[in-house]
Parts: C-alpha cells; sequence; structure tokens
C-alpha cells in the first residue's frame, strides 16, 4: 500500500498551529508522512543595523526551524514529522519542494487578509493554486 506524502506549509505564527492540526487530522489516518516547511524570503542586501542579507537569511532559517521544532512537539508530540526551512518566493518554493519531495497533497492556510499573511501578496495564493498539480487543502483562518 502507498505512503502519502503530506507537505504542510507554514508562515508562522499563531496560526501556524491550526494549519499544522488540520494538517494531522487530514493525515494521520492515512499514515501519512508529514513534512512542515517554511520559507525564509529574499531580504534586503543591508538592514538597518549592517547586517548582510546572507546573514538575515541564516538568522531566519533558525529561527524557523526552532519554531517548527517547537510545534512539532506540541501538534504531532510522537508521530513523525520532517522540517524543511528553504529560502526563496513563497509560491514557487512551496512548489518545488513539494515536487521535489514528491507530495501527493498540500495543505496551507489562507488568510481573510492575505496582507495580514506571512506570504509576501496575494498573487503567492494566485500562483500555487494556478500552478498546483496535486491536491491543495486550504484552511481558512477563522
Amino acid at each position: 500500500m502507498k505512503k502519502y506524502k503530506m507537505l504542510i506549509a507554514l508562515a508562522g505564527g499563531p496560526y501556524a498551529e491550526k494549519v499544522a492540526l488540520a494538517g494531522l487530522v487530514f493525515g494521520k489516518p492515512m499514515n501519512a508522512e508529514i513534512s512542515l516547511v517554511s520559507i525564509v524570503k529574499p531580504t534586503s542586501d543591508v538592514s538597518e543595523d549592517g547586517s548582510t542579507s546572507a546573514e538575515i537569511s541564516e538568522e531566519l532559517k533558525i529561527s524557523y526551524r526552532k519554531n517548527l521544532e517547537t510545534l512539532v512537539k506540541k501538534i504531532f508530540h510522537d508521530y513523525p514529522v520532517k522540517i524543511f526551512v528553504e529560502k526563496g518566493k513563497p509560491y514557487s518554493t512551496i512548489l518545488k519542494k513539494a515536487a521535489d519531495w514528491r507530495a501527493d497533497v498540500i495543505v496551507m492556510g489562507i488568510h481573510t487578509k492575505v496582507e495580514n499573511s506571512g506570504y509576501t501578496k496575494a498573487n503567492d495564493f494566485d500562483e500555487i493554486i494556478k500552478q498546483v498539480k496535486i491536491p491543495l487543502i486550504l484552511i481558512p483562518e477563522n
């Protein structure tokens, strides 16, 4: 029997728990292999304090990984979960990670007000919806 792979894309914040829990609720009965992915968006060349974009990106990757590890302990407990922290544009990086990991489904949150989400603009959602080749489960914010 084929083991399904579920990629849960998380933008961070308290809403990430709801999305992760929804993914677990869908994936656990199927004994799905679950991975969480967070995307570090490209930054400007130098910040106000003189940090370079590479330094900022590395700090963000470490922070995102810690947040995902905390989420795994809180939501998934003993259920095995892989963690990915990738750098890039959210829509293209999520789709690429799903393809590279050979995911069967993507789970992600959708905010009623996209400008409050962790994604850069409405276009990220539009592009994922237009380009995705596998099922997409969208978890509404409220």
